[in-house]
């Protein structure tokens, strides 16, 4: 058995000098100011690309780092899950 043939419709590839960083950090912009985090970015890093969510890791020109977690879909149980336990911790 070839050791790629493991990886058969389950492992892609996708060049990343092709994300378009300037719509990203727009977007991010916009949710951190939408929470009430305002400042300039001075970075942002794609942190995980999962099948259900993104994660993303924000600088702001002040030195503030976040991290932000992005999904397309209200129903996925990973965040779900993490918002209840932030959401009881506060």
């Amino acid at each position: 058995m070839k050791p790629f043939s493991l990886f058969n419709n389950r492992a892609y590839l996708t060049d990343s000098s092709t994300r378009n960083d300037s719509i990203d950090e727009e977007a991010l912009g916009k949710i951190l100011k939408h929470s009430g985090i305002e400042g300039p970015i001075s970075r942002t890093h794609l942190i995980y690309e999962g099948g259900d969510y993104d994660t993303f890791e924000i600088k702001l020109e002040n030195g503030t780092c976040w991290r932000i977690k992005v999904s397309f879909d209200s129903k996925t149980p990973v965040l779900k899950r993490e918002a209840t336990v932030l959401k009881n911790s506060s």
